[in-house]
């Protein structure tokens, strides 16, 4: 197991929270943020100084 960071952004790109998560890959964690509920957010996942390349686009709430 391996512990990433989530960074939740704004609309204009800026860091809102972290979230440290524990996931056993990079495949889990990708699938953790995607079921999240972003909206309102975009999201950045880094294990340690890699980012990962998938990132999340911010969503507007509904």
């Amino acid at each position: 197991m391996a512990y990433y960071r989530v960074y939740l952004t704004g609309r204009d790109g800026r860091i809102r929270d972290v979230r440290p998560i524990e996931a056993a890959s990079d495949d889990a964690i990708l699938k953790l943020v995607g079921d999240m509920d972003l909206r309102g957010f975009g999201a950045e996942i880094w294990d340690g100084a890699r980012k990962l390349a998938t990132t999340f686009p911010y969503r507007e709430r509904d």
